[in-house]
């Protein structure tokens, strides 16, 4: 398996099978989410888009944080998979929008497989990529910090 890397600049261009990797907070928030009975999520990559789609899904809860790591005001929560712990969200859709992680998913639309990745789903998103056995997978790392590129040498070995 060949191994590549893009950043939110150029993740635009990848194909095949890629993954992105937010650590810390979208896709480990977006994990307790699916864990409280998420429905889906919809990935934005503004927070006006956001809010437009909530007019569109009105029952849907809108979940994220700004450059600042607050929600946006009209928001139902936060990017903290600690304020979902307990919460029932059996059955709703979730709008997520982050600074780093969601923007990689959207921005990464021209993928063939589009998966998305943090710490608490690490070893899932390998068995995955394990099953699929592709020769080709991209790591999109969304983050400045290095924590993002732990994963990826994590799953390199799969």
């Amino acid at each position: 398996m060949n191994i590549h890397y893009a950043t939110l600049e150029t993740c635009a261009t990848v194909t095949a099978t890629v993954v992105v990797i937010d650590v810390i907070r979208a896709f480990t928030t977006a994990a307790f989410a699916f864990a409280a009975g998420a429905q889906d999520i919809i990935p934005v990559n503004t927070i006006k888009e956001a809010l437009a789609l909530r007019e569109r899904f009105p029952d849907a809860l809108v979940m994220g944080c700004d450059k600042d790591r607050f929600p946006p005001e009209g928001f139902d929560f936060g990017n903290s998979p600690a304020a979902l712990i307990g919460r029932d969200l059996h059955g709703r859709r979730i709008i997520q929008y982050t600074t780093n992680g969601t923007r990689g998913i959207v921005r990464s639309a021209g993928a063939e497989t589009l998966l998305a990745s943090s710490f608490v789903c690490a070893r899932a998103t390998a068995e995955y990529i394990k099953q699929l056995s592709p020769t080709e997978v991209t790591f999109v790392i969304t983050g400045a910090e290095n924590e993002d590129r732990i994963v990826p040498r994590t799953l390199q070995g799969c």
